[in-house]
């Protein structure tokens, strides 16, 4: 694999929940699960109505060297763009890569 061609900066996130001292009520916060350099490639968008306004809806593959413990449900964060992961490709022959196949998008893909 070409390091050159993971020229970003990005954190991988996942939803934790947590209780507040003060309120006693759950709160679920994205929190960092490690910073890796990654490749970023958009492959599709697309513009559609949602809650009476267009947003748009991208689908990218971002590229990270191999790690275990990306799972889908978690997500990218690059200069605070969130791409949610709806899936992980490992490369299993060599285990040098993986892609990460997300939407970025509607709600700016964020969740919480």
């Amino acid at each position: 694999m070409n390091s050159g061609s993971l020229r970003y900066r990005i954190a991988i996130e996942q939803l934790d929940s947590s209780q507040s001292n003060a309120a006693g009520q759950i709160m679920r916060i994205w929190t960092p699960v490690c910073v890796v350099w990654a490749g970023i490639k958009y492959e599709t968008g697309k513009e559609t109505i949602a809650g009476n306004k267009e947003v748009s809806i991208a689908n990218a593959r971002i590229r990270i060297r191999w790690r275990r413990g990306i799972n889908p449900g978690m997500r990218v964060n690059h200069d605070g763009v969130i791409y949610d992961i709806n899936d992980v490709m490992p490369d299993m022959t060599h285990r040098l890569y993986m892609d990460l196949l997300c939407t970025q998008g509607a709600d700016d893909g964020g969740g919480a």
